[in-house]
């Protein structure tokens, strides 16, 4: 048997490197597509065939890496320690050929974006980047040409409609808010009702973040603020905590936490499909992301895309469906605050809605 140079090996290895759907094009895929953003893929049309365009948009961005484009990063900066010249010049071209191409596009009208490998070690700080590149959020205000009689009532119980709800609770978001939050009508008597129970939820996720129910030890000050200002409330949150096997621990109050979540699944029923649900729906779970089983993460974050059955005409849902630039199937999520909100409606064997809520508690509501 005829053994292989490791030079040759290195090379080979080398020159077989994808320049489409590499992995750290497939992260940043997943990324903005969890965050609602939609997009098309490698456009041959436009120079240098873009990992992802945005039409509506006129915006691209490519996805580098750093060692083959040259990053002035320190896996940018690493040589090849054989056949260096080669390497040498064949990442100087790519570098030529990435202007030219940025330059074409910045003629033909179209912005342009990069990021590179290394930066998508902070998926936060990409996200925040490519939102402020793409001139804000995903969410967009859609009108309602729905059924008018699906409309005009409380959504919690179908009483009158005397005020607004806003979903998600303002207290579980941070200022400024984002534009266009969504509303649904409701009674003066709900809309109070819940806000006891909402305060408690958005205390209590702060309380476990941080391991403590002591305001000054709370990252978000309007929760501190909220906690400090309520007695009763900041000696209910420190009774919850307790510590097993030397690990902290918050017991809460179930039926509490469930009268927001099913509160939120009715507004994004009600706003997203135009199918008000007074009735008590068929489940409701919750549970931390961080308890979840990889496969459990990944349907949760993924299943349900493919819709059964069309949400109503005219509806925003439907509206979502015929506006994306891509993927006419399946808006995916709404973030509607990143790392505070995010959530997604779908009636694919009946009404479903899944939220995230402070990036820690995974919910989701169904009606049959």
């Amino acid at each position: 048997m005829t053994g292989t140079a490791p030079s040759e090996l290195r090379s080979r290895m080398m020159r077989a490197v994808r320049s489409k759907n590499t992995t750290p094009e497939l992260k940043l895929r997943r990324l903005l597509h969890r965050a609602g953003f939609r997009f098309r893929l490698h456009r041959k049309d436009l120079p240098g065939s873009p990992d992802l365009a945005f039409p509506s948009r006129k915006a691209v961005i490519f996805v580098h890496g750093c060692f083959w484009h040259g990053h002035d990063c320190k896996r940018g900066a690493r040589a090849p320690k054989s056949n260096a010249d080669y390497w040498r010049a064949k990442i100087a071209r790519n570098v030529e050929r990435d202007g030219r191409s940025l330059d074409g596009l910045q003629a033909a009208g179209w912005r342009a974006a990069t990021v590179w490998e290394c930066e998508l070690k902070d998926a936060d700080a990409v996200l925040a980047r490519v939102t402020l590149f793409l001139g804000g959020s995903p969410m967009r205000k859609v009108q309602n040409f729905g059924d008018d009689r699906n409309k005009g009532s409380c959504v919690h119980c179908g009483g009158p409609n005397e005020t607004v709800d806003h979903a998600p609770s303002v207290v579980l978001l941070d200022a400024p808010l984002p534009p266009d939050l969504p509303t649904s009508p409701s009674c003066a008597a709900c809309n109070q009702g819940f806000s006891n129970d909402e305060a408690y939820l958005a205390c209590l996720l702060e309380c476990v973040v941080a391991g403590s129910a002591d305001p000054a030890k709370i990252g978000r000050e309007k929760i501190a603020a909220l906690i400090r200002r309520r007695p009763s409330l900041a000696a209910e949150l420190a009774a919850l905590r307790r510590e097993e096997g030397g690990r902290i621990a918050f017991s809460f109050d179930r039926q509490r936490v469930e009268n927001v979540i099913v509160k939120l699944a009715r507004c994004h029923v009600a706003y997203e499909i135009n199918e008000p649900r007074t009735d008590e729906p068929d489940s409701v779970w919750f549970t931390p992301l961080e308890a979840m089983t990889e496969v459990q993460r990944q349907e949760f974050e993924d299943g349900g895309d493919d819709l059964a059955v069309w949400p109503e005409v005219g509806s925003r849902a439907m509206q979502r469906l015929l506006i994306v630039d891509d993927d006419a199937f399946g808006e995916g999520w709404l973030d509607v605050q990143p790392g505070r909100y995010r959530f997604r409606t779908s009636v694919d064997d009946g009404l479903r809605v899944r939220m995230v809520i402070r990036g820690y508690l995974a919910c989701e509501v169904r009606w049959d």
